[in-house]
């Protein structure tokens, strides 16, 4: 949020509310949390995992930091299972390539590993029996200028496509 407001972007896309000052969002859609692993991982054949089932594993994740409604708080800590904390890597791509290499498995959007999953790479399954959905935003400054305006419509725009294209983003390529 700080390179929003120090205008260094002028758009971003986040998950999960944010509710500070001097920001508008629009909601583009709602994903779920997919628990992802390589395909001969031993929950591969599995609906959904538990807590219970991360207990040893090793764990790679893109922030140590809890964070409401996600995998910590909604599993984790419910269940007081916990998996190793082996690896914190700030790049979704990288973190599909190590769990594709089975060096890990790891909890991210469903939008963000798509391809992964459909090439084969690596296999998704339900975080905990009912899922976490999470909602996306696209997030700008309030502003009144010009430059603040013409965001804020792009923002509108990109979530009408959003909507319009089944309510996700889907990656091409």
């Amino acid at each position: 949020l700080s390179s929003l407001h120090e205008r260094t972007v002028d758009l971003i896309i986040v998950s999960g509310e944010i509710n500070q000052a001097g920001t508008v969002m629009e909601h583009l859609f709602d994903d779920q949390l997919s628990f992802i692993m390589s395909p001969n991982h031993r929950l591969a054949g599995n609906a959904y995992i538990e807590g219970s089932d991360i207990v040893g594993e090793d764990f790679i994740t893109y922030t140590r930091v809890p964070e409401p409604d996600r995998e910590y708080a909604r599993l984790f800590r419910p269940s007081n299972c916990y998996p190793n904390w082996t690896e914190t890597v700030e790049v979704p791509e990288a973190i599909v390539e190590m769990v594709a290499a089975g060096l890990g498995i790891s909890v991210l959007s469903s939008w963000a590993v798509s391809g992964a999953i459909g090439s084969g790479r690596i296999v998704a399954v339900r975080v905990g029996e009912q899922g976490i959905s999470l909602p996306w935003y696209a997030v700008t400054r309030s502003g009144t200028s010009f430059e603040d305006q013409c965001n804020q419509r792009l923002a509108t725009i990109l979530a009408r496509w959003c909507r319009d294209n089944g309510g996700i983003m889907r990656r091409t390529g």
